[in-house]
């Protein structure tokens, strides 16, 4: 199958800005296989264009939100071990300045660990 250009490069933007922004190291793919169905016996499934490298794998829109949402920093309380974001942290009352909250991220393994 002949290689596309990217078909949502205005979503690839705002994808390439939050990775950035979380630390993940990105390449835009200009060009790789469309979007396209998969036919088994089994059943189909569909296949999404790869737009993106993230920390070197080629992910397309949803692999690649996912991906970083995964590797977000998220303020911690380290006495009850609460992990929330930091929007909901300031709507109960808590800040980074009046608070012990530390910032985490998730390890590979999925536990929490301090940035």
């Amino acid at each position: 199958m002949k290689n596309q250009p990217n078909q949502s490069p205005k979503a690839t933007e705002k994808l390439i800005a939050a990775a950035i922004a979380a630390g993940v190291s990105v390449v835009i793919l200009e060009s790789s296989k469309a979007q396209r169905r998969r036919h088994h016996p089994l059943g189909s499934t569909n296949a999404a264009q790869k737009v993106v490298m993230l920390d070197g794998v080629r992910m397309s829109l949803g692999q690649g939100k996912e991906y970083i949402k995964s590797r977000a920093k998220m303020p911690m309380n380290p006495q009850t071990g609460s992990v929330d974001t930091a929007d909901n942290w300031e709507a109960e009352g808590h800040t980074q300045q009046n608070a012990d909250l530390i910032e985490v991220v998730k390890n590979d393994s999925g536990e929490w660990e301090e940035a």
